[in-house]
């Protein structure tokens, strides 16, 4: 498990390479994000797992969640596509590339959920098959989205 957070590590770096987020860029992810979380009444962490343990976060309603998700990505605009990334993330909210990961991971399985519109709650049980193949679909999403190039 280790050796795979490595081997993504390198090519987020490498992707980073390729990707240019400039000092605009930089404030308006740092901005539309910090609005995002102001709508829920969260504070920014460096820490995700602390975050996601706001309780207005976790009794949040998916049409809600996803309605503020909607805005966010609006407010990105065009950068999305060049400031969505670890070195932006890392820029924009003084974190280190583990924490960015963490939290692009979570921005893709977001936009995994709002866009197929089945969003449960962290506290689903595993004997729900149908939930554990939702999760396994979102996972694999995600890892397209913040490893492009791998062909996952």
């Amino acid at each position: 498990m280790k050796f795979l957070f490595a081997v993504i590590f390198v090519l987020l770096t490498f992707n980073d390479a390729l990707s240019q987020c400039d000092s605009r860029g930089i404030t308006g992810l740092k901005q539309c994000y910090n609005n995002m979380l102001k709508s829920l009444d969260v504070q920014f962490s460096k820490n995700l797992t602390e975050m996601l343990n706001y309780p207005k976060l976790q009794a949040l309603d998916q049409p809600t969640f996803c309605k503020l998700y909607g805005e966010k990505t609006k407010c990105l605009g065009d950068y999305e596509n060049n400031c969505v990334n670890v070195l932006a993330f890392s820029k924009a909210f003084e974190i280190n590339a583990r924490q960015s990961m963490e939290f692009l991971l979570m921005e893709y399985f977001s936009q995994y959920m709002c866009k197929s519109g089945n969003f449960h709650g962290i506290n689903e049980q595993c004997k729900d098959k149908e939930y554990v193949q939702y999760v396994s679909s979102g996972l694999r999403y995600t890892t397209q989205k913040v490893v492009p190039f791998c062909g996952v």
